[in-house]
């Protein structure tokens, strides 16, 4: 692939794919595409929660901080797929500091 302005540098790392075990492919496809949607990361943690709550998924905990870092916030939300495996949304937010 020819680099652009948008591909990641050598450094960067990308995820291509992720493969879990599921007992109910219809079902595990259903939850992730009607009621999780994706991106994981997101850029306002407390209305992707929101939404993702209305339509079913299965919260561990409410948005909080994990980290202050120099420049910015990382936020995480953790919630459950139907064969429990345990994922995150998560929010990098720009430090109170800059």
């Amino acid at each position: 692939m020819p680099m652009s302005a948008t591909a990641p540098s050598a450094g960067t790392p990308t995820l291509g794919q992720i493969a879990l075990t599921v007992h109910d492919v219809g079902g595990s496809v259903a939850f992730y595409r009607d009621r999780v949607g994706l991106p994981f990361r997101v850029p306002d943690i407390e209305s992707a929660h929101r939404e993702m709550s209305a339509r079913g998924v299965p919260f561990v905990d409410a948005p909080h901080l994990i980290a202050s870092m120099p420049d910015h916030e990382l936020w995480m939300s953790f919630f459950r797929d139907p064969d429990g495996h345990t994922l995150a949304l998560m929010c990098e937010r720009p430090s109170a500091a800059t």
